[in-house]
């Protein structure tokens, strides 16, 4: 793991962790009976943040740590911070050709693909930071497409496939340009049938999904088309169906459709078994049969997106699933209509939203539980105004407040003891309002107070220290 340095200077990759650092907590995930926010806290992006479109359509995470998001309203990159937003300019010939990414997918030289609504094919340049202004004539030079662009796979031999949806896969090598390999699979009218998504198992073959519902693999050591099988095989003339492909690691592939509300199909190629998870029948349900995208954590649990339907996690090894809401909980997902899912190298769940921006959880990072005064609750904290505090040998925290006394906080009992001034009382705290705390070797803490002296007290008893005008 890259070391992310600090705010200001030139950020290397994974840049987020900082941020990360300062945002989440650290709670193990799993299916336990707690609160979905306890287990899953997310924390939030939006246009309020910079993001130029609340509409997510796909994340990516580059080799340089930036997370990119295409919206409805542009490509924006965030390096942990901010955004850096990619839009259409009618006067700018390297601006984006359409404003909705649909897209973005990483190639040979680091540079991103980046796809939008009216098909056309974008490159962004990581050495200069900017998007390709002579693209068409960078792409003719490596004899690839400038449009149709499905997706891009590096397999294991360190090959980049381009995945076209009606030309087949072209096998790009360097100084060579790409080398075309036709797809073999025809609608019953003699056209290529259209690829829909692609994606690689363990092996580094490549697995073609079509949008009948045909999948296909793609042997890439021999080169050939080595396996067909129909999932849920649709005939070509009743439309594209979206189809979109996920591999898990075991090489069992997930298999759904944004468009047709078929729910989601696990198929394992090895043993020919495959299931099929809908929200009305089987023992494990979908939340909604409308499923959006796919992705498997570090846990080797599998998140659906739905529509409507909030997230669904599914945990092979025992055969249950379990569903995230949006509440009124502050870290809640923000929506129930989820468009986007990504897993990056640091097991962060990245979700993308219709119309709330995007929300993110990593089940190891770090978040500050607060504590503050709660009325009708007896065991929160007695005053808000915090001023200063001091640990003791225990680990227990001796809380200084300006109007709220002294407190005293057992962390092991998790409750709270309080120390007011009491003008009847000579062995009361001289001040309510407390500037400084010290607890010295011996263990006597010291108390600083506005207006009220210095205070000494040994865990029975209040020393009081004054000014006194006659005495030097």
């Amino acid at each position: 793991m890259n070391i992310p340095c600090i705010k200001g200077c030139s950020r290397p990759a994974n840049v987020l962790l900082i941020r990360y650092l300062a945002i989440t907590c650290c709670l193990a995930a799993g299916f336990s009976g707690l609160a979905q926010v306890k287990d899953y806290p997310f924390a939030k992006l939006s246009d309020q943040d910079g993001l130029s479109n609340n509409h997510v359509n796909v994340i990516f995470k580059d080799r340089k740590g930036f997370v990119w998001f295409g919206t409805n309203s542009g490509a924006n990159r965030y390096d942990g911070y901010t955004f850096k937003v990619f839009q259409h300019d009618d006067t700018d010939s390297s601006s984006l050709e359409d404003n909705l990414v649909e897209g973005i997918f990483q190639g040979p030289e680091g540079k991103l693909y980046i796809t939008t609504g009216l098909g056309g094919v974008n490159v962004y340049d990581p050495v200069t930071g900017a998007l390709m202004r002579h693209k068409a004539a960078y792409l003719k030079e490596r004899n690839l497409s400038p449009n149709g662009l499905v997706s891009i796979v590096h397999t294991k031999d360190d090959h980049y496939y381009f995945i076209y949806a009606d030309s087949g896969l072209y096998r790009y090598d360097p100084g060579r340009g790409a080398v075309h390999i036709p797809s073999t699979v025809r609608t019953p009218g003699g056209a290529n049938l259209a690829i829909t998504d692609a994606a690689a198992d363990r092996a580094g073959h490549i697995w073609l999904a079509y949008s009948s519902g045909i999948l296909q693999r793609f042997d890439t050591r021999s080169q050939t088309f080595s396996l067909r099988t129909a999932i849920n095989q649709r005939a070509a003339e009743q439309g594209n169906y979206g189809y979109k492909l996920y591999v898990d690691r075991k090489d069992k592939l997930w298999l759904f459709a944004q468009d047709n509300l078929s729910g989601l199909w696990d198929y394992d190629p090895s043993s020919g078994g495959l299931r099929h998870f809908t929200r009305d029948s089987g023992t494990i349900r979908l939340s909604s049969n409308n499923v959006s995208d796919v992705v498997q954590d570090d846990n080797g649990y599998i998140w659906v997106a739905t529509d409507k339907g909030g997230l669904d996690i599914l945990d092979i090894q025992n055969g249950t699933m379990r569903n995230l809401r949006q509440s009124d909980e502050d870290r809640s997902l923000v929506e129930n209509t989820s468009t986007a899912l990504y897993i990056d190298d640091l097991g962060t769940v990245w979700v993308g939203t219709l119309k709330k921006g995007i929300c993110y959880y990593q089940q190891n990072m770090l978040r500050f539980p607060l504590y503050r005064r709660e009325p009708g609750e007896p065991q929160s904290l007695p005053y808000d105004d915090v001023s200063c505090f001091a640990e003791d040998a225990k680990g227990n925290i001796w809380i200084g407040t300006d109007g709220g006394g002294l407190i005293y906080f057992d962390r092991r009992a998790n409750n709270f003891k309080q120390y007011r001034r009491n003008n009847a009382d000579a062995n009361s705290l001289g001040s309510d309002a407390i500037t400084s705390l010290l607890l010295d070797h011996r263990g006597i803490l010291w108390i600083g107070t506005y207006q009220g002296g210095l205070d000494r007290y040994d865990g029975r008893n209040f020393t009081h220290y004054r000014h006194s005008q006659g005495d030097p």
